[in-house]
């Protein structure tokens, strides 16, 4: 580590590394359950960001507090090559999820739209058919 202000200290990203690590192990432990009824480009992506999200952990803690870029510049920038691409795709992963979910809940949405359209039209021919019985029997 170097005092020249260019890292944080090992004794914050460490710490926040490991309880990140911890929770994104404990949702995906909470999510299993979850994971039999989800669907499976779901489920792919979120374990995939989960993966990637992992293993940029030990680069980003390496890149912002053990590699000094002014001592060793070469691991710092290869460090980085790698972190920053693994970032963007974790970024990715999560915006496609959050699309798909989107696509999902409009198609759900118009397809209780169809649900209650059908339901609404047998109620009104039941009640119809019940009234103009109703007028025969008088």
């Amino acid at each position: 580590m170097a005092a020249d202000g260019f890292t944080i200290s090992l004794w914050v990203t460490a710490p926040l590394a490991i309880l990140i690590a911890g929770f994104g192990l404990a949702h995906t432990s909470l999510l299993k359950p979850a994971f039999a009824s989800m669907p499976v480009l779901t489920r792919r992506l979120r374990l995939a960001n989960g993966v990637i999200m992992l293993a940029s952990l030990p680069l980003l803690v390496a890149g912002f507090s053990l590699l000094d870029p002014m001592v060793d510049t070469r691991a710092w920038i290869s460090v980085w090559l790698l972190a920053m691409p693994m970032v963007l795709l974790s970024v990715s992963l999560a915006s496609a999820d959050a699309i798909h979910s989107l696509f999902r809940a409009f198609r759900a949405r118009a397809n209780m739209r169809r649900t209650l359209q059908r339901a609404r039209a047998e109620l009104l021919a039941e009640l119809h058919a019940a009234r103009d019985a109703a007028r025969e029997s008088h």
